[in-house]
């Protein structure tokens, strides 16, 4: 799938998809659930969540929504341990408090 996939955001979007791949691998292996959906030749939009808004605010939407799925991850697979967490994200503390604010993310805490 790595192989087959043309990259459009080259080195960036590689990175960011191994990251996303190793905070939701479980065990330690990479398995292709693991790896964003666009490279399963899919995504996760719904038509009917498509409205009259511009592109970008549709690009935001979409990306706060998978930032918070990645949190969410984060904090499940460092048992809720949010210094943990933010190692596993790459952002400091301080960030990813914001972000379970922003995101009202307590089921997981």
């Amino acid at each position: 799938m790595l192989t087959k996939y043309h990259w459009p955001g080259n080195i960036r979007d590689l990175e960011n998809a191994m990251k996303s791949a190793i905070i939701t691998a479980a065990d330690n292996v990479i398995k292709m659930e693991g790896l964003p959906l666009r490279l399963h030749g899919y995504a996760e939009i719904n038509v009917s969540e498509i409205k009259d808004n511009s592109l970008e605010e549709q690009v935001k939407r979409v990306s706060m929504k998978i930032e918070k799925e990645l949190i969410v991850k984060a904090l499940e697979k460092s048992n809720g341990n949010r210094t943990s967490a933010a190692g596993f994200l790459k952002i400091s503390r301080k960030t990813l408090f914001n972000k379970i604010k922003l995101y009202n993310i307590s089921d997981v805490l």
